[in-house]
């Protein structure tokens, strides 16, 4: 914090804008409140007991606050970048957070399946089977992650060509990218453990090292940009200082704090082939899910790439933003499908389909409300906020992302919820191929034929229609689902 602050007050020297005061303030509130309501937000039984709706505000809250400072860092460095570099280093980011975000989603959908695993193992107290999911998913992890580091170094260049970025930015986004491989480890080690922690509904713990790890990428952000005038790279380089900050924090807190059957002893792991099976069942189809819906939207971006640097650049600010505001999506999808796994493994039926309806209507009160009466209203000053005012062109191909857009935001957050909800269920399987046949399947050709017929315009209507798609065969496929019937075939496979 007080690296934070000193770098606070040489910004308000130097006469950047009040609002970088204000970002701290709230900075640094955020980080009072969540201390001070620490033990009121932590459940301490999951969520097989007591208020349906308090549980799921409680367990999601925490997470979105989380959910929150994990896209600070990039919002922040944004938001730097593009107030001292420009929109270029601004698209340079978008590009290279695009890649590595495709690399990493396999082992992102790994830890949500491992999560999902370690949820239903708590809620029906197999404290064997849980530690067995725990060693073995932390060294599956740590495998992955060396693969992904070793194979995105190499392929830099290769990826960014078949993205048709522009060749202006393209050596800028090698050694951006590049750097941020370096800290893969820590980035999936952070998820790994994260994932186990909330799984056994403590979303607290991860929240408060997400904090901290927010902090330390503002400031060395600012320290290296603003202060010392360095170039985009510093950006990656400050990125990867606060993952290994996150990663190293949950680490000690497993190894020390935390209950004994959490704890963490590298020395200790067991690989367990019964134990890596499941999780290969359930998780790998959540990880392919994740990698194949990224590549649709890889195929969006190289569809942007070609209109222009002007629409690369607006639309790396557009996907930073559209990440904020999808952030009440993935949190209360999250919390749906530890709710539903939590109770399945409980034996609490009845209140799995009240579970998931309460955080549909939670959803859409709060993403109507973000969408309505914020980022349609205000949207060429948020936009403002990563590209300077002098750069029109861009804040105009913006602008119009979101008026297209940004009122059919619902039916996304929906989509994710009855989505994570089957996925509770063990029905990853059926979860991959929803998700695949409408966001890979349908979007892929629509997007090119909504390009070639409407331009850059009907790329941006890519997004209500497929999600549009997308809601009607979850919900459909959630209503059509016989829970009694899983619960029943659970129970058979344990004796």
């Amino acid at each position: 914090m007080f690296i934070i602050l000193t770098y606070a007050i040489t910004i308000i020297i130097k006469g950047v804008k009040m609002f970088w005061l204000i970002l701290l303030v709230a900075f640094a509130a955020s980080c009072i409140l969540v201390y001070l309501f620490k033990d009121k937000l932590t459940l301490k039984h999951g969520l097989v007991e007591g208020s349906i709706v308090g549980g799921i505000l409680r367990f999601s809250l925490p997470l979105f606050v989380g959910n929150i400072f994990q896209q600070f860092t990039s919002f922040t460095s944004a938001m730097i970048v593009g107030q001292n570099l420009g929109s270029r280093s601004v698209a340079v980011m978008g590009q290279a957070n695009m890649v590595y975000f495709f690399l990493v989603s396999l082992a992102i959908g790994l830890a949500l399946g491992i999560g999902i695993l370690v949820a239903q193992n708590f809620g029906a107290k197999r404290w064997q089977q849980l530690n067995d999911i725990i060693g073995t998913g932390y060294l599956f992890t740590i495998a992955i992650a060396l693969v992904i580091t070793i194979v995105g170094i190499t392929f830099t260049p290769q990826i960014l060509s078949w993205l048709g970025t522009s060749p202006e930015i393209v050596p800028m986004a090698i050694v951006y990218l590049r750097i941020f491989f370096v800290g893969t480890i820590f980035s999936f080690g952070y998820n790994a453990i994260a994932s186990v922690l909330r799984g056994v509904g403590d979303s607290i713990t991860p929240l408060i090292f997400l904090i901290v790890a927010a902090g330390v990428a503002v400031g060395f952000n600012l320290l290296f940009i603003v202060v010392f005038g360095l170039g985009i790279g510093s950006v990656a380089v400050a990125t990867v200082l606060s993952q290994a900050v996150a990663c190293f924090g949950v680490i000690i807190y497993s190894r020390t704090l935390s209950d004994s059957y959490l704890h963490v002893r590298f020395r200790q792991l067991r690989f367990n082939a019964k134990a890596f099976g499941t999780i290969l069942y359930l998780g790998l189809p959540s990880g392919l899910q994740q990698s194949l819906i990224t590549l649709s939207v890889l195929v969006l971006v190289r569809l942007v790439n070609a209109h222009g640097l002007e629409a690369a650049a607006a639309y790396s600010a557009i996907v930073i933003i559209d990440g904020f505001v999808g952030l009440p999506a993935m949190t209360l999808a999250m919390a749906a499908s530890t709710f539903v796994g939590q109770n399945l493994g409980a034996g609490q039926l009845q209140r799995i389909t009240k579970g998931v309806n309460y955080t549909s209507f939670i959803l859409i009160a709060f993403v109507g409300f973000v969408c309505y009466a914020i980022i349609i209203p205000f949207r060429y000053a948020i936009l403002g906020l990563f590209i300077p005012a002098h750069e029109t062109e861009v804040l105009r191909i913006g602008a119009g992302f979101f008026i297209t857009v940004a009122w059919f935001y619902p039916l996304v957050g929906l989509m994710f919820i009855f989505n994570s909800a089957l996925r509770g269920l063990g029905m990853a399987i059926t979860s991959l191929l929803l998700s695949l046949t409408v966001l890979v399947g349908f979007r892929i050709p629509i997007a090119h034929f909504f390009d070639n017929r409407f331009g850059l315009v009907g790329v941006w209507a890519v997004y209500p229609t497929t999600w549009a798609l997308g809601l009607i065969t979850n919900f459909i496929v959630w209503k059509l689902t016989d829970i009694k019937k899983i619960y029943h075939k659970l129970q058979m496979a344990k004796s």
